[in-house]
């Protein structure tokens, strides 16, 4: 009984160890410079793909800007996206976000074409 106990003492003390060191791991994630970043320039990617096809809803797909100023503003919308990425990989070639910011880049790139 004394050992039982003993290992459902030792269970709690590590499984409150790890649920900590998680919750600061998020927290060192959550808090870091390039985190903000990455995540404002993923959600104005997002927003802005994401408005630019509710425009166009039911409407003939046109690649001149001048047949479509939704993509024009799209395009624009997406430079800004681009140059947050690209300060990431320039200022934070190691972070955690790089690879994402990369492929990011590229998938705005064919946007921008």
């Amino acid at each position: 009984d004394v050992l039982f106990t003993e290992l459902i003492r030792y269970k709690e003390i590590l499984e409150n160890y790890l649920e900590e060191n998680e919750r600061q791991i998020e927290g060192k994630i959550k808090k870091s410079v390039e985190y903000e970043i990455y995540k404002e320039a993923k959600s104005i990617e997002n927003d802005a793909i994401l408005s630019y096809f509710k425009k166009r809803e039911g409407q003939k797909i046109r690649l001149q800007e001048k047949e479509n100023p939704e993509l024009k503003i799209l395009k624009s919308t997406l430079q800004v996206a681009k140059q947050k990425f690209e300060k990431i990989l320039y200022e934070y070639p190691k972070s955690l976000w790089a690879e994402d910011s990369k492929d990011s880049i590229h998938r705005i790139d064919i946007w921008l074409r």
